[in-house]
């Protein structure tokens, strides 16, 4: 049985249900039947015997019987008052001897082995110049509802083999119906394990039942899984590109040292741009270290108390400091703004938007941070009048390593396109949203949303 696939399961258990519910059906059948007939024999033993009893009459000392007294299996005898027999017979099983008679009464008898229901009636008869009174006995085989209930059961059980048969045909089909998206769902999950082909789908669209929707959570899983694979492949050969022109401007360099380099300038030179190059690299493996941190750690941030309002001032402190730029750092901070959440990522966020916006200012440009709150939430807002971020574009710069354009002060600054992705990943944590308006050559805002 451990062995036998679920189909096959389904459809030996639905066979036996069958099994039992018919067989508890015929049982209770039996049963009500058995007292239904019985029933429904003795009262029309009492409705014979009355209906006869209220047809005989006296004629000049005479009793007069005009109608049959064998009805529906039923035998009556009609008896003097001294119980010497009228008229009448009773069926050669029954004995007539030793059983008493009472008026109105219905008994159960057994004689030989059988049972018979006997009922007796006393008649008073009056005419003008006579009186007396007759009996009338009405006697019944009480086995002929056993045969009744005899027949009902062979043609139940004649058909029954035909009902189970069809149960089980009809169970395997609806069940080998119903599990026929689960094997769809195997087949493309083994395609994508054996061919790595993450575009393979179930399909199931159209069907609404439970399996329908396990197939399109699955669909949606696939997806992701998808998504996420190109993401990874993507990052990876993102991360790879990145990486090779600062290492084959070290190696160059290093080699032009080695064999070129005749004064201490020319050396001084060959290492400023090997330092240059190693920052770069730097910065870019600490960023992936980062990305790397919030990943594992989604689930492991511990909020704290955060004053937002002295975080956004000493922020724009820190990269008023580090930016030697003629572009001017305003704020509008409003005071006493709080909130749950990782003062270090909200740190990281906050910088990368102000980074963001020094990198992609114009000269004599200017930024300004502002940050408020209302009833339901709080908004961090950094403002600039750069180069701005096109409309087809504004849906990519969250990617990593997705750069707007080849910026003079970003690439000097060893920019790498993470910082956005980042500020999403932590807009994400603390269930904000971040999101860009931005016009070409006019500049762009960036809003951190989050509630309170």
């Amino acid at each position: 049985m451990r062995h036998l696939s679920i189909k096959l399961k389904v459809t030996l258990w639905y066979t036996f249900l069958m099994i039992v519910v018919v067989t508890a059906v015929l049982g209770f059948m039996y049963l009500i039947s058995s007292s239904v007939i019985e029933k429904d024999v003795k009262k029309e033993l009492e409705a014979v015997v009355d209906s006869i009893g209220g047809s005989i009459h006296l004629d000049d000392h005479e009793v007069i019987i005009s109608v049959n007294l064998v009805q529906n299996g039923i035998y009556t005898v009609v008896y003097k008052e001294n119980l010497s027999p009228i008229q009448g017979f009773f069926p050669l099983e029954y004995d007539n001897t030793n059983i008493e008679y009472k008026s109105d009464v219905l008994q159960t008898i057994k004689i030989n082995g059988l049972n018979f229901y006997v009922y007796d009636r006393k008649v008073s008869l009056q005419d003008e110049e006579d009186r007396t009174s007759v009996w009338i006995r009405g006697v019944v085989a009480a086995d002929t509802t056993p045969n009744l209930m005899k027949n009902l059961f062979e043609t139940a059980l004649m058909t029954l083999p035909f009902l189970v048969l069809l149960a089980a045909i009809g169970g395997y089909l609806i069940s080998r119906q119903a599990f026929k998206p689960i094997d769809r769902l195997m087949k493309a999950a083994n395609q994508i394990s054996d061919g790595k082909d993450l575009s393979k789908r179930i399909g199931l669209e159209n069907s609404k039942d439970e399996i329908g929707r396990l197939a399109s959570t699955f669909d949606r899983m696939f997806n992701r899984l998808e998504n996420s694979f190109e993401a990874e492949k993507q990052f990876t050969s993102d991360a790879s590109h990145e990486l090779r022109t600062p290492i084959t401007v070290i190696l160059a360099q290093s080699e032009l040292a080695q064999s070129s380099a005749k004064t201490l300038e020319d050396h001084q030179e060959a290492l400023s741009v090997i330092h240059r190059q190693a920052l770069k690299i730097s910065h870019l493996i600490s960023q992936l270290l980062a990305f790397a941190r919030l990943d594992q750690d989604r689930g492991k941030v511990e909020f704290t108390h955060v004053d937002l309002s002295d975080l956004a001032k000493s922020v724009c402190d820190e990269q008023n400091e580090a930016w030697e730029s003629s572009i001017t750092l305003s704020t509008e901070i409003q005071a006493n703004v709080s909130a749950q959440g990782d003062p270090v990522l909200l740190n990281r966020l906050m910088s990368n938007l102000i980074e963001n916006a020094y990198q992609y200012g114009k000269e004599n440009g200017h930024i300004k941070v502002s940050l408020s709150q209302t009833q339901k939430e709080i908004l961090f807002k950094v403002e600039d009048d750069g180069i701005g971020i096109s409309q087809q574009e504004q849906e990519k710069i969250f990617q990593r390593f997705y750069q707007v354009s080849n910026s003079r002060t970003a690439n000097e600054r060893g920019s790498m396109g993470l910082g956005l992705a980042m500020v999403q990943k932590i807009a994400v944590l603390h269930k904000g949203s971040i999101s860009v308006e931005s016009t070409i050559h006019k500049g762009s805002s960036f809003i951190f949303r989050f509630p309170k």
